[in-house]
């Protein structure tokens, strides 16, 4: 055993072999309020935190929403591993209906239509440290691709989808620690990637970029915020 950690010792001197180092584990935990878990079957509110918005290729503003809104149920919450199967999802400006630019005009967010809602925002071992993820279906159901459906006045209906696997949503939550001390359960998606669907307007971009930060909190007329500890 010596005589190995000798050979790999010199090996990384030459540069011939990297050396090993510790990584970080991810062990989520969701607990309300800190340092208490919550129990699984909860059922959960996310409201965002700024705007959310669709962006095209170049960077510029599609969509705009002033609020977003997203309700679930905690499926698992144990063995480091967090499970949130989200049922609804609106997007809306003032109540109504979103900003469209670059000549879209006004524009109302479809997250249930084709494969919408149920999705599936999970955390585990086997993610980066502070790392979530989101698939298509609920989370006792097969990951498959997630679409929206962002419904123009001008152009009509502007469709896309996002695929399960490799390329699904992923982003990253602020744990309570001494690096964001007493921050509650924040998500950010920063910018993941759409492509436009067949029979979508040949006005409407062909790839979007969703931008989204959200907070979660129970879902009850206090609406508390939740922890990831």
């Amino acid at each position: 055993m010596r005589m190995a950690t000798a050979v790999a010792g010199v090996l990384v001197t030459l540069g011939l072999m990297a050396p090993v180092t510790a990584s970080a584990l991810n062990t989520p935990e969701l607990t309300h309020p800190t340092a208490k878990l919550l129990g699984a079957g909860a059922k959960l509110q996310a409201t965002n935190v700024g705007a959310v918005r669709w962006t095209d290729g170049t960077g510029a503003t599609f969509v705009e929403c002033s609020t977003g809104v997203l309700t679930g149920t905690l499926v698992k919450n144990a063995g480091a591993s967090v499970f949130i199967t989200i049922e609804s999802a609106t997007f809306t400006s003032a109540g109504l209906q979103c900003s469209g630019f670059n000549g879209a005009g006004l524009t109302t967010v479809q997250a249930n239509i084709g494969n919408g809602i149920p999705w599936c925002i999970f955390s585990n071992q086997a993610s980066n440290d502070d790392e979530f993820k989101l698939d298509g279906g609920s989370c006792s159901e097969a990951p498959r691709t997630t679409t929206f459906v962002l419904e123009t006045a001008a152009w009509g209906a502007c469709k896309y989808e996002k695929e399960a696997g490799a390329t699904r949503i992923s982003g990253s939550y602020f744990t309570d620690t001494a690096i964001h001390a007493n921050s509650d359960a924040v998500l950010q998606v920063p910018g993941s990637k759409f492509k436009r669907e067949a029979g979508s307007n040949v006005n409407c971009p062909p790839e979007t970029f969703l931008d989204m930060t959200m907070t979660f909190e129970t879902n009850a007329s206090m609406k508390e915020p939740l922890y990831f500890s």
